[in-house]
């Protein structure tokens, strides 16, 4: 394998991209990006896990919060403008502030004595309980260094520096493709993965709870789904998809960008659309890693 450059994953969430990511590591290259990375566990929805390192999606998160309002995120997709606007460190508001504390979180009445009914399972796939004071998540974006706009700023610079400084990365997350501009990442190699519609959806309403991308708001609350906290509001599915399309058109406009796109169905066929991937990412994978 010549691992000289980066590989970044773009896609929607619930797309396969855990798989994929799994695969790219499997040809030699690494998800550490930095020498005290954490990652995020698996779960019964990714029981290979994640491949995504924790303190790089928390920032994406504060990003996107920070760049488009409190009540975006990559489960509710800001509307994007279909021209070319860079997101620049300067238009980060030093004065902004965001945190998981009593002040902020949300716990729907009775979900915790009634897991099933809020998220389809039996236990919180939403994250909240372990939100509470002294839990895991309670204070996390103080916890990884981006819970106030100049901190997102330093974080953003540490990692664009170590994007355009190393090589033989793979770098997933889905919340990317909404603030892949503010990276500034030179000549990057991104891998545009998508999935079936239908397919797509059910997976997300499994995950993140059944009333997403529906108008049924949980009782006495403005929003359909909680997920970490997000209090995603009511979206359809088709400007879902369509808003990401966009983001992934302007990541593509990156300069001396080269751009893969595949299929969920190319990966769990294991058909000749992999022998592309191996010649995009020149590296051999290890297919017996598909495990759907």
């Amino acid at each position: 394998m010549n691992n000289d450059s980066n590989i970044f994953i773009l896609s929607m969430p619930r797309t396969g991209s855990s798989v994929l990511a799994n695969l790219v590591q499997s040809a030699g290259y690494d998800t550490q990006i930095s020498s005290d990375s954490l990652f995020l566990q698996a779960s019964e929805f990714n029981p290979d896990g994640y491949f995504e390192e924790t303190g790089f999606t928390l920032l994406n998160d504060q990003l996107i919060r920070c760049q488009y309002g409190s009540d975006k995120s990559f489960l509710h997709t800001p509307h994007p403008s279909s021209e070319r606007t860079n997101i620049k460190l300067t238009e980060v508001n030093p004065d902004f502030f965001y945190d998981i504390n009593e002040d902020s979180l949300s716990i729907p009445f009775g979900f915790k004595q009634d897991l099933l009914s809020f998220t389809g399972h039996s236990w919180d796939p939403w994250g909240l309980t372990r939100m509470t004071y002294g839990e895991k998540w309670y204070r996390c974006y103080h916890k990884f260094g981006c819970d106030t706009g100049k901190k997102i700023k330093r974080k953003i610079f540490e990692y664009s520096s170590t994007f355009n400084s190393s090589t033989g990365l793979v770098v997933k997350d889905p919340r990317l493709a909404l603030t892949f501009e503010a990276f500034n990442i030179r000549d990057p190699k991104i891998i545009i993965l998508r999935r079936e519609s239908e397919e797509c959806l059910k997976s997300l309403r499994n995950h993140y709870g059944n009333k997403l991308f529906t108008n049924n708001l949980i009782p006495g609350e403005s929003y359909c789904s909680n997920h970490f906290n997000y209090k995603i509001q009511p979206q359809k599915f088709g400007d879902y998809e369509k808003f990401y399309e966009i983001f992934f058109r302007r990541a593509t406009l990156t300069p001396g960008a080269s751009v893969l796109e595949i299929c969920f169905s190319d990966i769990v066929n294991k058909g000749p659309r992999l022998n592309e991937l191996e010649d995009f990412i020149d590296g051999k994978v290890d297919i017996t890693r598909i495990r759907i």
